[in-house]
Order: structure tokens, then sequence, then C-alpha cells
């Protein structure tokens, strides 16, 4: 259950000398503790409070699948509506986020659909500053490391650049994309095989890509 005097509790930081495996197992103790409230109580305080941690999140992802900024706001509100609705059917078998992921790409796949900009999907990818960190040791690699490994994922399939997305950027393993994507954990494997491939002869063609090729670790 969760009140007004549990907002503490649900917002409390996360040690920084805490290990990454730490930090999501903290993570995912909260969000529990959240739905549970949610489920049990519906208590709003803790949907508000659900509705915000998600956010910083959710939202990049959403948005690197749809450039339409209207369209992502529509999605993420369709998400948590989702999660107010259907907190009591999680069953705790797996992280709260990867089924909170997984109502966001069934939810987003079907907004394309229906507002007829599925093809944007083939046409967008934007990184977090944070992301670029990752990619490069320096300034004035940061940007062209990153632009260019930006213009090789945008010549993956839909489902190839999907996978890689949830596996490098958002850190989940091949089982817990398999439970988001709804598909074999053999899929999933074979998305990325073929995704490393591609990226890969992307990546060496281009001027100076070399330098870059070994940046992509899924």
């Amino acid at each position: 259950m969760m009140n007004q005097s549990d907002t503490y509790t649900a917002q409390q930081p996360v040690p920084d000398s805490a290990s990454d495996q730490q930090q999501r197992d903290l993570a995912d103790r909260i969000d529990k503790q959240m739905l549970q409230a949610i489920a049990e109580s519906r208590s709003r305080v803790a949907m508000q409070q659900f509705y915000q941690r998600y956010q910083s999140r959710l939202l990049p992802f959403l948005q690197r699948m749809t450039p339409d900024t209207a369209l992502t706001e529509e999605v993420y509100n369709d998400v948590m509506l989702t999660v107010w609705d259907k907190a009591d059917s999680f069953k705790g078998e797996s992280r709260v986020s990867s089924w909170v992921f997984s109502i966001a790409y069934r939810a987003c796949l079907k907004r394309l659909k229906r507002h007829s900009v599925y093809q944007k999907l083939k046409d967008f990818l934007s990184f977090t500053s944070e992301q670029q960190e990752e990619l490069a040791h320096n300034e004035a690699s940061q940007l062209e490391s990153g632009d260019l490994v930006a213009k090789a994922l945008k010549t993956l399939p839909d489902k190839q650049r999907i996978v890689v997305e949830l596996a490098y950027f958002e850190g989940y393993s091949v089982s817990e994309i398999a439970d988001i994507a709804d598909c074999p954990v053999n899929s999933v494997k074979t998305r990325l095989f073929h995704a490393r491939k591609k990226l890969g002869q992307y990546l060496t063609t281009q001027q100076g890509a070399s330098d870059y090729a070994d940046t992509i670790s899924l």
C-alpha cells in the first residue's frame, strides 16, 4: 500500500556506489511497490509518481521510434493508462520495466500504423547526450561517431533496429527483449546477429569507420 507518507520511499535515491545490477534491483523493487499500490488501493499518488518516474526512460525510447512529438506524448499516456488499468495483471515474473516497455512497444506500433507514419520508424533515430558519451572517449570524436552509428542504424530493418535499441540503449537481456517484443528468444538472437553483420558492413565502408566499428557492443 502507498499513500502520501510513502513518497520518500518511492523516490529515495540509489547510492552512487551501488553496482548497475544493484541499481536495477532497487529500481525494480520500488517499481513493484508502486505497482502494488496502484493495483490494490488505486493510489493516485503512486500512479503520479510512476508516471513521472518513467518519463526519463520511456519518452526517449518512444521518441526514437517516431519523431512526431504529439504522437510520442499520446503513446506515453496510452502506456500509463494501461498501467493504471492493468496493474493487477502484472504477475511479477519479470522486471516491471520489461512489462512497461512491452506495453510501450505494442502501443507505439499500433499508433504508428493508425497514423500512417510507420515509415518514419525507418527514417529517424536520435541519441541522448549520455549515450553519445558512451560511444566516444573525447568531445572531438563524440558527435562524429554518434552521427556515423546513427546513420548505420537507419539502414537496419525495423525489427532489427528495435532489438538493437532495446539491447544497446536500454540494456535489456535477450530474454527480456523476447518478452517485450513478444517473440521467441531465438528470433531476438537472429535479429541481433543480422543487425551486427549489417552494421559492421556499413561502418567498414564509410570513411574512418574502422575507428568506430567496435563502439557497438550488443
